[in-house]
């Protein structure tokens, strides 16, 4: 069921992630990841709101608006900002899984020589949960 008051979460949809396994969704079209997460820098303009529950021993954290998967080797999240990501990949005993719309797609030209101009490079779709 998909709810008209469920909260903005922004989840970043990295390249390395799609490419073993798909096609990088374009905008307007969901899919299904599971949500894992990672400490946020201080000028990370789509961090989190700060982390309010951790259990280590599950490898998840609680926020305000979600849960996540986050890695203990990285230290102790609460109250703490951080950033999510979407993907194929299971990392834990206990993953949530959102349901994301595609809002936004920006794609990065890799400077090495490659030069790819389309889905492959080191593009970051953005996707916002939609009531899962």
């Amino acid at each position: 069921m998909t709810s008209p008051d469920v909260p903005h979460v922004h989840v970043r949809l990295s390249s390395w992630e799609w490419g073993c396994c798909g096609v990088t969704p374009a905008v307007g079209e969901s899919v299904t990841v599971a949500l894992t997460s990672g400490l946020a820098g201080d000028d990370e303009p789509f961090a989190t709101e700060p982390v309010v529950d951790w259990r280590p021993d599950l490898e998840l954290v609680g926020l305000p608006s979600c849960s996540a998967h986050y890695a203990p080797v990285d230290g102790d999240p609460r109250g703490r900002r951080l950033r999510l990501y979407g993907g194929w990949h299971d990392e834990s005993r206990v993953i949530p899984r959102v349901e994301a719309t595609i809002v936004t797609c920006t794609w990065y030209r890799r400077s090495s020589g490659a030069g790819r101009t389309h889905p492959g490079g080191s593009e970051s779709p953005v996707a916002r949960r939609t009531g899962r």
